[in-house]
């Protein structure tokens, strides 16, 4: 296990700060700290404070919201807050099938399967949700989905700074030294390419993701759309451009057209819509493609894709039901695929973790989600705002390797779950309350926690 001094000091002060919030029942507090530090320390800057890079091989070497978790966990059992009996069935159905897929793999793999994935993809972030679900309501949870958009809004602010400058702004040296990626994404506009955004997430494509749950928090918020939101959606869009990711201004596309529909904005549709026939008529959009997306003028990054669905069913069928481990799937994907990457999340999952360990772990996960969820909650359009980020999320898993691999993705996924769970309301009420015409922010507010 990776242990530096700096670490020991930042989980000691950690320790400290999560006893004093838990005793004074101040949750909001201790999991807006969890948030600030999932989005502002990532799996990259993780080696600055262990002293060891986050994919050195060998090395358990954990995220640093993954040690908080972690400590909070410890804290909840100590005290005696996790009592099975009231925390209901999906609970134990999440915990049992998460536990399940972890055997698994430790069968077949033996300690092989003891890595940073396992703790930041697996059992820490699940044990997140379970965690939120437990000590929040509504109204602390809203809080800290505020806290998620206040750091996402910095980090996409730093972002479109970094593509003015063509670097990262605070890690470029460590970066160029420890993070494999880097140097290619760096040195990449020497020939015409943008620098693709890391800000504080790291990765230009984990950027992509919380950029999208930015947009669609400030969909969901009831407030009037002024100056202030339009510059805000201004940096959010800006910061998805600056990512260079297809599937992320993809998803945004698909997800603004969504809300207008849903939402009956049909002027404002059909003016888009209007808008989009006479540029897409006026304009070469394959120079624009290319322009835009210089770094894959040849098309080769779609085709990894591609390939991987095309020759998914050559892959040995023994393969695919007993998984390959999380350090083997590279091979066969290689050998099969031509690529080392499958570059599409649940293919990544499903070899790594046979067909069994899939379905277990996805069961885990939709066992804490719960669609009954109440519609508004404190100016937030509740259901609306867990069903888009969601699905915002599901659908940019299918175009990268954004969850499945080694990182703190997972968390925020689980972070979304749980929200669905703690906003779930009283059938009865809901019913009486949206029966009969009563849909006021006061009579929502209401509803039992």
């Amino acid at each position: 296990m990776a242990i530096s001094i700096q670490l020991g000091a930042i989980l000691a002060a950690l320790l400290i700060i999560n006893i004093y919030f838990m005793s004074a029942k101040k949750y909001e507090l201790i999991f807006s700290i969890c948030i600030i530090l999932l989005t502002f320390v990532s799996k990259e800057e993780n080696g600055i404070i262990s002293g060891v890079p986050y994919d050195t091989g060998g090395v358990i070497n954990p995220s640093i919201v993954g040690y908080d978790v972690l400590i909070i966990l410890i804290l909840s059992l100590a005290l005696r807050h996790g009592k099975i009996k009231s925390l209901g069935v999906f609970w134990r159905r999440a915990v049992i099938c998460t536990w399940l897929t972890i055997t698994i793999r430790f069968v077949i793999d033996g300690f092989g399967v003891l890595s940073n994935k396992v703790f930041d993809s697996y059992l820490m972030p699940m044990a997140y949700a379970l965690l939120m679900i437990r000590y929040l309501d509504k109204e602390k949870a809203i809080k800290v989905v505020k806290v998620l958009y206040v750091c996402v809004l910095i980090n996409a602010a730093v972002g479109g700074c970094e593509y003015f400058l063509g670097r990262s702004l605070l890690f470029h040296e460590y970066y160029m030294k420890a993070v494999g990626w880097y140097p290619n994404t760096y040195l990449a506009q020497k020939y015409g390419v943008s620098f693709r955004c890391t800000a504080f997430l790291g990765h230009p494509l984990t950027n992509g993701m919380y950029y999208l749950m930015g947009v669609v928090y400030l969909f969901n918020n009831e407030k009037k759309w002024n100056l202030f939101k339009i510059v805000q959606f201004a940096v959010l869009g800006f910061a998805i451009f600056a990512t260079n990711s297809r599937g992320a201004l993809l998803i945004l596309s698909i997800y603004i057209l969504f809300y207008l529909i849903s939402n009956k904005k049909a002027l404002k549709l059909c003016f888009l819509a209007g808008m989009g026939v006479v540029i897409t008529t006026r304009i070469n959009l394959q120079e624009i493609y290319n322009n835009i997306f210089a770094r894959d003028a040849t098309g080769s990054s779609m085709m990894v894709r591609v390939k991987v669905l095309l020759n998914f069913f050559d892959i040995p069928i023994q393969n695919v039901i007993m998984g390959m481990g999380y350090n083997n799937a590279g091979t066969i994907f290689s050998k099969y695929t031509g690529g080392a990457n499958a570059e599409i999340s649940y293919i990544i999952l499903l070899m790594e973790n046979g067909i069994a360990g899939f379905i277990s772990w996805f069961v885990a996960l939709s066992s804490i989600y719960n669609n009954k969820m109440c519609r508004m909650f404190n100016g937030i359009k509740y259901s609306g705002l867990v069903h888009g980020m969601l699905i915002c999320f599901l659908m940019y898993a299918a175009t990268s390797n954004s969850f499945a691999d080694p990182g703190t993705l997972t968390y925020l996924l689980c972070f979304i779950l749980a929200l669905s769970r703690i906003g779930k309301v009283d059938t009865f009420k809901e019913n009486l309350i949206y029966g009969n015409g009563m849909e006021s922010k006061e009579a929502n507010s209401r509803l039992p926690v």
